[in-house]
């Protein structure tokens, strides 16, 4: 038996246009449905997120004190509360998001800063529960509740 796409033999030359299109279709939806699986996040969650409130993270509001966003794009997260860098992979599972491990940046940091950013950090790490509403993204793992506010790439 012949494989599906191989060619050759009596009468091939007649069809093989019709069989190189079909081999040809048949390797664009298999990468369209690899494509789709490597993608692990819902789309909702693609964009750049603002902590909304820092006290949630043991900080205080309004001290001016750093930002603390999160950047999700297909697989791929980048976290920063004012400070070091940590990125690593994302994945929806069952209602919880899988992160990790993060790989960071080892800048020395204000203890204030440093505090805020291991919580956060960790908080990630720990699989939190997801939830949007309307412009806002809810995390909560572990008794720790982040509410993040959707901003514009930079």
């Amino acid at each position: 038996m012949r494989a599906p796409c191989s060619h050759g033999g009596a009468g091939a030359a007649r069809h093989a246009l019709v069989r190189r299109a079909g081999c040809a279709a048949l390797l664009a939806l298999s990468v369209l449905f690899v494509g789709r699986e490597a993608i692990a996040t819902p789309a909702p969650l693609d964009g750049r997120w603002t902590l909304v409130d820092r006290r949630a993270l043991g900080g205080t509001q309004g001290d001016g004190g750093p930002e603390v966003m999160l950047e999700i794009q297909g697989g791929s997260l980048t976290a920063s509360a004012g400070c070091n860098r940590a990125a690593g992979n994302i994945k929806e599972q069952g209602g919880r998001l899988e992160i990790g491990p993060l790989a960071a940046t080892m800048m020395a940091c204000p203890p204030a800063v440093a505090k805020l950013e291991a919580r956060y950090f960790a908080v990630l790490e720990r699989g939190p529960s997801w939830r949007i509403e309307g412009d806002r993204l809810t995390l909560s793992a572990a008794g720790d509740t982040l509410t993040f506010k959707r901003t514009p790439s930079r």
